[in-house]
């Protein structure tokens, strides 16, 4: 049969020739065969990596104990955990995110783990499970920026849910039942996934880096700073022992504002602020916000008309833009638990308006 694949022009009298030709003929037969075989076991991991289903067997109590389902909820969760970590420390996305299809099945894993814990009788902290929405919408929709910022937050958010667990598993002890072959299958697999995007994303943000020291050594030798660009971008340091409360912003109309400390008057544009589109030279999202607040006498509510979804992203990035240009280190705007409300502590308000 080799001898008659159309590969096979002639045959040479020299036999190491033709027996290396004719092994090479049965290497690439062997491959294209082999290869529906590789194509069917892609589509089955696929399949069992992206199904929803929690693979526990039917009309088998002993794996619905308040136990196994803490036991599966923390190996489900730990895998997102590790893909959050990984997200916090390189400051790139690919996009379309690779992890969305597997972090949406995670989450349908854990909420059916949880429903089943609830269900024998197991009361789950509610805060943890917010934490574990808002951690896995950062991991999903949050931006470069917005990580970068909020990276504190989602860390000290996964520090929380760390510590319950091992509470947990003290409490409920150990749990006696097995993991099912398909529970390790789209564990390995989704450990695998992982992996590579973490792997891929540190490639991305060395490329990015090593651009960005290329551009900056080809400004430095081609040009010197714009003299106009440098005088835009200004700060207001407080001096030392400084406090919020001793600061006012005053808006004179809807792009400058008047700052006071302790006698001292200075005017800045939301640009002077570090709060302008770099594509369209318009205020960010950041100064509507400041300006809404203003509006607003120092406070917005989860039931005032500027209350949106991305109030707490938006008022983290407003939170590091003021402390970089007063050169403060604490918070600005603080949270108001019991009135569900961010509160100024400086004193904002539109121009004509009495102090509060």
């Amino acid at each position: 049969m080799l001898l008659h694949h159309p590969d096979v022009s002639s045959i040479d009298n020299d036999s190491e020739k033709m027996k290396d030709s004719l092994s090479g003929i049965m290497n690439k037969c062997f491959e294209e065969s082999f290869q529906p075989i590789k194509d069917a076991q892609e589509y089955v991991v696929n399949a069992t990596l992206r199904s929803c289903i929690y693979p526990t067997p039917k009309d088998q109590q002993t794996y619905r104990s308040v136990s196994r389902y803490f036991m599966m909820f923390r190996k489900y969760w730990l895998l997102c955990q590790t893909a959050i970590s990984d997200r916090t420390s390189h400051h790139v996305t690919l996009r379309p995110n690779p992890l969305s299809t597997l972090v949406i099945s995670l989450k349908n894993r854990i909420d059916v783990c949880i429903k089943g814990m609830t269900e024998t009788g197991f009361d789950i902290d509610q805060d943890i499970w917010r934490d574990i929405e808002y951690l896995i919408e950062a991991l999903l929709d949050w931006e470069v920026d917005e990580i970068i910022i909020g990276a504190e937050d989602l860390l000290n958010k996964l520090q929380s849910i760390s510590l319950w667990l091992e509470e947990t598993d003290i409490k409920l002890g150990c749990c006696l039942i097995g993991i099912t072959p398909e529970e390790q299958t789209y564990i390995k697999y989704a450990c695998q996934i992982i992996s590579d995007y973490d792997r891929k994303a540190k490639i991305s943000v060395k490329k990015v880096l090593d651009n960005v020291d290329k551009q900056a050594a080809i400004q430095k030798k081609s040009a010197s700073i714009d003299p106009q660009k440098e005088k835009s971008m200004v700060t207001f340091p407080l001096p030392d022992g400084a406090k919020w409360e001793d600061l006012s912003i005053i808006f004179s109309d809807s792009h400058v504002v008047t700052v006071k400390h302790q006698g001292v008057y200075k005017r800045f544009t939301y640009s002077q602020m570090g709060m302008v589109c770099s594509k369209s030279g318009d205020p960010t999202k950041q100064w509507n916000l400041l300006w809404a607040f203003a509006e607003s006498l120092g406070e917005i509510s989860w039931y005032s008309k500027y209350a949106t979804n991305y109030l707490k992203k938006q008022k983290q990035i407003l939170s590091k833009h003021l402390r970089d240009f007063f050169q403060l280190e604490d918070d600005p705007i603080k949270w108001i638990r019991g009135k569900k409300t961010y509160r100024c502590r400086f004193t904002i308000l539109l121009e004509n308006v009495d102090d509060y």
